[in-house]
């Protein structure tokens, strides 16, 4: 007991030197940010592939690594070429690469049309068949979107 009882006052020193009345208090808000971007993005420059690197992934691509197809989608992703990326993230996901499926379905799923909503409904079973992994978020709102929009319309 003795043993507990200075463990509990060392962290009560600590917490009080620090400033904090409790081990339950939530610590101040950061302060703002000294310097504002007019137009902040984020760059994803570390996907970037040049030269040889971009060469031996499209070999391997273009002979069928999944794999390969993926790190190429985040490459085109990364330059901004939006038609080159989205090619290579579905060569990606035919050839089985799970994150490409998950991604494709996911960025489908804001559609309101029924094929496309079809296809992200599609790409989301298929990420889920291997290991019967369900995401617990997407995949349900999904199906009920999919139900409501257009299996009704088919009736």
């Amino acid at each position: 007991m003795e043993f507990k009882s200075k463990h509990a006052a060392y962290a009560v020193g600590v917490w009080t030197a620090l400033g904090v009345s409790s081990a339950w208090s939530v610590p101040p808000p950061p302060p703002p940010p000294s310097v504002i971007v007019p137009n902040p993005r984020s760059i994803d420059r570390g996907s970037e592939l040049e030269g040889e690197k971009l060469q031996n992934f499209m070999a391997l691509a273009r002979s069928g690594d999944a794999s390969a197809a993926f790190r190429l989608s985040r490459h085109y992703a990364a330059i901004g070429d939006v038609v080159e990326a989205r090619y290579w993230t579905v060569v990606a996901a035919a050839r089985g690469h799970r994150v490409a499926q998950y991604s494709l379905g996911f960025s489908k799923a804001e559609a309101d049309d029924c094929l496309t909503l079809a296809e992200a409904k599609a790409w989301i079973e298929e990420f889920s068949r291997v290991d019967g992994f369900r995401d617990p978020g997407i995949a349900p709102a999904l199906e009920a979107k999919y139900a409501k929009s257009c299996e009704e319309k088919g009736k």
